[in-house]
This record gives C-alpha cells, sequence and structure tokens, in this order.
C-alpha cells in the first residue's frame, strides 16, 4: 500500500509594519516572481502566505494571486461589522480576497491586553468568515525550549 500523500508545507511571513506601501508592492513582486518558478512552489510541495499592513491588502493579493501565494490580514475584528473604527471584520477581509487571519500575536497581547477570550473571539471571527486563523502562542519572551514549549500549549489549551 503507498504511503499517504504529504500535505504540503505552509510557509507565511508578517510584514508587520517593516515596510512601506510601495516597498510593499516591490517585495511582493519579487515574491511572485520567485513563486512562479520556485519547484516547491510549482509542485505544490509548499504553500506561501504573506500578511502584509492593511493598506497593501488589495493590490499585494493582485500582484501575489495570480502566483498561487495567498494573502491576509494581521489582525481580525472579533465583531463582523458595527460601529468599530480602525476595526476590519472578516466579511471585508474574505471580500478582498484574504485567506487567512493572524490572531493572537504577542505585540497584540503585550501592548493592547488581548487575552485569551479575545483571541478566541478573533479565532472564532475568522473561523465564521471562512478564513484560516494564524493562531499565534507562546512567544512572550525568550526562555529556554522546555519552558517555552509547556506555556504554548498552556497558552492554546483554552483556545
Amino acid at each position: 500500500m503507498p504511503a499517504p500523500a504529504a500535505s504540503p508545507l505552509l510557509l507565511g511571513v508578517s510584514l508587520k509594519m517593516y515596510f512601506g506601501h510601495h516597498q510593499t508592492l516591490n517585495w511582493s513582486r519579487r515574491i511572485a516572481a520567485l513563486a512562479e518558478r520556485h519547484p516547491a512552489v510549482t509542485s505544490g510541495a509548499a504553500r506561501l502566505f504573506v500578511l502584509p499592513a492593511f493598506p497593501a491588502l488589495v493590490p499585494a493579493t493582485g500582484i501575489l494571486a495570480p502566483y498561487g501565494v495567498a494573502l491576509g490580514a494581521q489582525d481580525i475584528a472579533t465583531e463582523d461589522t458595527g460601529p468599530y473604527t480602525g476595526e476590519v471584520g472578516g466579511p471585508l477581509l474574505k471580500e478582498i480576497g484574504c485567506r487567512y487571519a493572524e490572531v493572537g500575536h504577542a505585540e497584540r497581547r503585550r501592548l493592547y491586553g488581548e487575552g485569551d477570550t479575545v483571541v478566541a473571539a478573533k479565532t472564532a471571527a475568522a473561523l465564521r468568515n471562512g478564513l484560516t486563523p494564524v493562531l499565534c502562542v507562546g512567544e512572550r519572551d525568550e526562555a529556554d525550549p522546555a519552558d517555552a514549549a509547556a506555556r504554548t500549549v498552556a497558552e492554546a489549551e483554552p483556545l
């Protein structure tokens, strides 16, 4: 009996706020060129996704999607619509072509106080809207590997 086919390797990157708008689009063009010719991507052995800053999502999708590179948001609101200034809901992210939404990043936990309840609500919002949540756990600070693994498991359990 043949061995089951391996799932493709999923590789993603969050650009955070490191690049300006034009730099993000130029970088996206380079990634598109790489994805178009890289054997791991063209064979389906690897799938790529990028999480650019919100203003670059639509144009970056136009650049990357034709080459099989998926896009996602660096955050998602807990609510789909409503009076939430500055938030971006799942329906809008889905509408513009996002496939992923990052939730629970250590920076958002630390800087904005997003605890497990908020992370769980954002995870639910992503799933409710057909987005794959990119759940970040265990990256508070440097620790030895055993402690980091234990904290990661403890942080993921309630979610």
